[in-house]
């Protein structure tokens, strides 16, 4: 072993010197391809490089430069969802910058061997396996995640809710032009996918939801609708009893990006999800304090530059369970000016967020205060009817 080794240093540290013109001509096909970023046809002619003369300092120098490549020297496994692994490359990559280091190290400290270290430090912390890759990108959900949930009551308890009455109060302003107040009572029965929604003010209407039917009586007219799972979680979407169970879980993390920032001066991780409906294209940040791990607000983004931020506030606990009983939606239409930079998908970055949120020309507001919250307690039929 330790002959074989030797063997493999004197060729590593013999370069390409003393080679025939046939040997030179196929390096020199290596590197061109190398200049012009064909990096599988690099290892190509390296190989019969290798095949007559064997592997010396610059064929093995080369071929880790090429498979550095070809992994991706920008590689964004630890920051994108998306990103794929060639775990055979890898394997090979670590092998061959382990063999260049162990062959090289006693012949000096030079660019090159630095190089060729940078790049082998770096793939030490990359993940092995297919496992370990997803644990990278669902570790920071995970953890946020829980953090979430304990910090409203933990999900065994949101679990166990049956029934919820939600009373609040809500003040409608359109651009300042004219404001609309209303009160509503929300009642939901998880059990059987009962929903009633009483809306008083100056367009009351009632929703309901019983077993399969589906029926919205306003002033003006009254429409019945069919049952779907879709619609009723569209339905309870707005009511607070879906605030504590979030629209996302692990099976969608590949879809989702995750980072650090800011919302209403408070340090937060940013969730980033991409949705479609009725083939509008648009992207949700959520907002999770880093402090108390709650939800404290959402900035919904629209490729069109209409931007909806909502902040959930004056938390409160309810039988051991925590809501928000304020929640401040707005509405904007950014400016030309103001949709410089931006890209809907990402959402707004928490510079041009906190400039937004300190305006005033918001093309709406909605203010939602709970007045009353009730769970687990008896709910008659006749408010399904």
């Amino acid at each position: 072993m330790k002959k074989c080794i030797l063997l493999l240093s004197l060729l590593l540290t013999v370069g390409m010197q003393g080679q025939d013109a046939v040997t030179l001509l196929k390096f020199e096909e290596a590197e061109k391809a190398f200049n012009s970023g064909d990096y599988r046809a690099v290892i190509e002619k390296l190989a019969e490089v290798e095949a007559g003369i064997g592997v010396t300092s610059k064929t093995l120098y080369l071929k880790i430069m090429a498979q550095n490549q070809l992994l991706g020297a920008e590689n964004k496994v630890f920051t994108d969802p998306s990103t794929t692994l060639d775990f055979t490359l890898l394997r090979s990559l670590l092998e061959n910058t382990q063999t260049y280091i162990n062959a090289m190290k006693e012949q000096g400290l030079d660019d090159r061997f630095r190089e060729v270290h940078n790049i082998h430090e770096k793939l030490k912390a990359y993940p092995k396996t297919e496992a370990e890759l997803k644990n990278i990108y669902t570790k920071p959900f995970v953890e946020t995640i829980d953090k979430y949930y304990a910090s409203i009551g933990g999900q065994e308890d949101i679990a166990n809710v049956e029934t919820m009455v939600v009373e609040e109060n809500q003040e409608n302003d359109f651009n300042s032009q004219y404001v609309e107040n209303y009160s509503s009572t929300i009642i939901t029965k998880k059990a059987i996918g009962k929903y009633s929604l009483s809306i008083e003010g100056p367009h009351g209407s009632k929703t309901v939801f019983n077993k399969e039917k589906g029926v919205y009586k306003g002033i003006l007219f009254t429409s019945n609708f069919e049952h779907t799972k879709k619609l009723y979680d569209k339905l309870t979407s707005n009511s607070l009893s879906l605030v504590s169970v979030l629209p996302f879980n692990m099976d969608d993390v590949q879809s989702l990006k995750i980072r650090q920032g800011s919302f209403s001066g408070e340090e937060a991780t940013i969730v980033n999800q991409q949705q479609e409906v009725n083939s509008t294209n648009y992207s949700v940040n959520y907002y999770f304090s880093n402090t108390s791990g709650r939800l404290i607000g959402t900035v919904t983004s629209l490729k069109g530059g209409v931007v909806t931020i909502i902040r959930f506030t004056d938390f409160r606990e309810v039988k051991g369970l925590t809501f928000p009983f304020k929640r401040i939606t707005k509405t904007y239409q950014l400016s030309e000016h103001g949709k410089e930079g931006y890209n809907y998908e990402e959402g707004l970055g928490d510079e041009k967020l906190a400039l937004l949120m300190e305006q005033d020309n918001y093309m709406s507001s909605i203010i939602n205060t709970t007045t009353r919250l009730k769970i687990n307690e008896p709910i008659p039929e006749s408010v399904f009817e």
